[in-house]
């Protein structure tokens, strides 16, 4: 990445997708903090509206004290954005005129020209292979990558975290079996409000064309509520791709409306959003005449 092109910008915020994830809190640091290395004026931030409802895991407690700018509504336009962890402004900044560039690992849905995607498991791993040659990483940041990939990878449980991951996290110093991470940093989705939870929880909105619908994740122990998730899914209004993963059994459940249109499937692992389940609910659309 040529880092020198972006100089000429101010007031750059490195901005993650909407109610970030460890790999968006940690990557947008680690970004910000590479091009203020380089001269840049730039910082990690997070819209006001993502902040009100904001769960910071220990997982992220544990490796970065987490104090992004804070944008309110009214506020956007006074910056740029560089987007990590997410390729289509409508989860964050809303106006692709506003981002000058991209760094990411899921999809792309081809709104951005001026964009570096990955195959790996986190943006915080597709950030150190970018730059390593070049930036001296600190130990605490070796850390916040190691951090942001247990969490990619659910604890190394994800079908997305492969050998060629699990290699980097040895580079950087880190046991690649990350089993033993699990009951350390694992908690549940809160379904006490399970109606609240079932739109918020890991939520993202996505935007492929004109086609338009929102994603959440529970992931539990068991499958107690699981019908009841899917029944929130079928029969409501909203388009939602859902998603209930139970790490007890290993497996993984897709719940997707799109209009009138409804499709669900099962998986016998911990399946990828990105690069399973996503696909999957997309291929769906395609097969039913939908252009994505």
């Amino acid at each position: 990445m040529e880092i020198n092109k972006f100089k000429n910008y101010k007031n750059i915020i490195v901005i993650g997708h909407s109610t970030p994830d460890p790999d968006s809190m940690i990557s947008s640091k680690l970004m910000a903090d590479i091009f203020c290395d380089a001269g840049l004026d730039a910082k990690y931030g997070i819209l006001e509206k993502d902040m009100e409802n904001l769960e910071i895991k220990k997982v992220v407690k544990d490796c970065l004290d987490y104090k992004p700018v804070i944008i309110k509504k009214d506020e956007i336009f006074n910056y740029k954005y560089f987007l990590v962890d997410h390729n289509d402004v409508s989860q964050s900044v809303n106006d692709s005129s506003l981002v000058i560039g991209v760094l990411d690992h899921h999809p792309n849905n081809k709104s951005i020209n001026n964009a570096i995607f990955m195959d790996v498991c986190s943006t915080a791993i597709a950030i150190y292979l970018i730059f390593k040659d070049e930036y001296q990483f600190s130990e605490i940041q070796k850390k916040q990558i190691y951090h942001a990939t247990l969490d990619d990878s659910s604890y190394g449980n994800n079908s997305r975290y492969k050998d060629s991951d699990k290699k980097i996290i040895k580079e950087l110093g880190f046991n690649p079996d990350f089993s033993d991470t699990f009951l350390k940093y694992f908690t549940p989705t809160n379904l006490i409000n399970k109606e609240k939870a079932f739109i918020t929880s890991n939520h993202k909105n996505y935007l492929f064309n004109d086609i338009k619908f929102e994603g959440s994740i529970i992931e539990a122990l068991n499958n107690d509520l699981k019908e009841d998730y899917k029944n929130f899914i079928q029969k409501g209004e909203k388009n939602i791709l859902g998603i209930w993963v139970n790490y007890h059994e290993k497996e993984t459940y897709l719940f997707f409306k799109y209009n009138d249109l409804y499709f669900e499937k099962k998986y016998n692992i911990i399946a990828s959003r990105s690069t399973i389940v996503l696909k999957d609910a997309l291929d769906f659309l395609e097969r039913n005449g939908l252009n994505v």
